[in-house]
């Protein structure tokens, strides 16, 4: 099984895997919310209060903004995003929130009002016309799908820079079709993870198909933003998104500050995103360390 599954890389001194999997063997909440766009109400509880129980977490709570969330759909929830901006009611969610067509995350209040309003328009803007398919399931599938499509193609040009071969079994257009028509509700598992992956390759290890979630890189991310909390501070503020009165450094820089000190570790993903865009916008050359 795993010399089959190294194949496509044998005799490579690196192998990277990833991009597509989580995408197309599993599925989110929205599987969820899409029940109760169907009007399946009870099977939408059913699921909802075993995960919230499962994770040790208020079924209430999380059952209230499922349907929220299934209310409102797309456009809906496009225009409530934005005028959260507006008024600058920036509410941050529950600790363990469910799937939302448009989430203000821990980045909102680091933009300015400027920042805000910009924002707010290309919401209201993307609400007028909405795109793709309305079903929620359906469209956070193919939404993460070409998020992670264009991931892969953009980081092309780096991995032939260091001589890497990437593979991406899980984006071949036959293996997106097939796992695609299986329904997102039987791909979403509670008690095994990835379901259509054990179903697809049985010979699998136990202690794979059993886990619930993968690794967390937060550890080394806290190290990094500790290690070069100086050098960051300084990028921040002299971030294009900083000169050109988008964002406000001081509350990004709040955040990085409170990260690095062990004080929070909220917001780390959106600081490293951040981060990273703000050096390629600089036009740094050099390798950004603390962003690995």
């Amino acid at each position: 099984m795993d010399r089959a599954y190294l194949a496509p890389v044998a005799g490579l001194p690196l192998h990277l895997t990833g991009h597509g999997g989580d995408v197309v063997l599993d599925a989110t909440s929205a599987a969820w919310v899409r029940l109760l766009q169907d009007g399946r109400r009870r099977d939408a509880h059913r699921h909802v209060v075993e995960f919230a129980r499962l994770r040790n977490i208020a079924p209430g709570p999380y059952w209230k903004q499922l349907r929220h969330t299934a209310a409102l759909e797309h456009s809906g929830a496009l225009d409530e995003a934005a005028t959260s901006l507006e008024r600058n009611r920036l509410r941050p969610g529950p600790p363990t929130a469910g799937w939302s067509w448009c989430r203000l995350g821990t980045a909102a209040p680091w933009l300015s009002a400027d920042g805000r309003a910009e924002v707010a328009a290309l919401l209201r803007q993307a609400a007028a016309d909405p795109l793709g398919p309305q079903q929620a399931d359906v469209h956070d599938e193919w939404s993460a799908l070409r998020l992670g499509g264009a991931s892969a193609r953009a980081w092309s040009p780096y991995a032939a820079a260091l001589r890497v071969h990437p593979v991406h079994p899980y984006l071949d257009n036959t293996v997106v079709r097939a796992a695609f028509a299986v329904p997102s509700l039987t791909r979403r598992g509670l008690h095994v993870f990835k379901p259509l992956l054990a179903a697809a390759l049985p010979d699998l290890p136990g202690w794979l198909l059993g886990r619930r979630s993968k690794g967390s890189f937060t550890p080394q991310r806290i190290a990094s933003f500790q290690q070069h909390q100086g050098l960051l501070t300084d990028l921040l503020a002299v971030s294009p998104l900083a000169t050109a009165g988008l964002i406000d450094s001081a509350a990004a820089t709040s955040t990085l500050q409170r990260v690095a000190e062990g004080r929070s570790a909220t917001g780390i993903g959106e600081l490293h995103h951040l981060l990273v865009t703000s050096w390629w916008l600089t036009g740094q050359t050099r390798p950004m360390g603390a962003a690995c």
